[in-house]
């Protein structure tokens, strides 16, 4: 047998029983389960009678996004422009298939096979600041700052001077930390 205020809830809430169907749903077989047990009640008050019905401090309105600007257009259905036309499509340009940057893709890969030997493909590096190229990959940083101090210090010591007692500071450390005896 239902209760009578497990029936009275039903009645003040048509959102319990699904639309269309005379069955209640599972929400209220666990309703009426706690009626029927006693456990807590749920608070029937509305949001207008009790401010405090939605947790410890209701939700205020607020905008959603503040600030952000959406690069998707989200007026409706159809993207159209104001004067209703649809918008336009971009005109195709074809690209041109041979280019320097393709063309020469993989020049040198093997000039030390093909060559007399005397040319490397370390020598071949044209991109890259000055002091990395031709560098070998098993050097450390404080090698890699000795030569860049070699190629760079007059520059840095007379126009970046703070970029130069940073790097003189790091050679500094690391010249001290690759110094240090591990057996005295």
């Amino acid at each position: 047998m239902i209760c009578q205020r497990f029936l009275q809830h039903l009645l003040a809430g048509p959102r319990l029983l699904l639309a269309g169907h005379k069955t209640p749903t599972k929400e209220l077989c666990t309703l009426h389960r706690t009626y029927t047990t006693g456990a807590s009640i749920p608070n029937t008050k509305t949001p207008e009678e009790d401010p405090f019905s939605q947790g410890a401090h209701p939700r205020k309105p607020y905008t959603r996004r503040y600030g952000y600007t959406y690069k998707i257009y989200r007026g409706g259905p159809l993207p159209r422009l104001e004067d209703g036309l649809p918008l336009p499509i971009p005109r195709y340009k074809a690209t041109t298939a041979w280019t320097d940057k393709k063309a020469l893709f993989g020049q040198n890969d093997y000039i030390d096979i093909l060559g007399d030997g005397d040319l490397t493909p370390k020598n071949m590096v044209i991109k890259g600041p000055l002091w990395v190229r031709g560098v070998p990959r098993k050097w450390n940083e404080f090698q890699r700052l000795l030569r860049k101090r070699k190629f760079l210090g007059a520059f840095y010591k007379e126009f970046l001077p703070t970029k130069f007692t940073d790097m003189s500071k790091r050679i500094k450390y690391l010249y001290g930390r690759f110094n240090r005896k591990l057996n005295p």
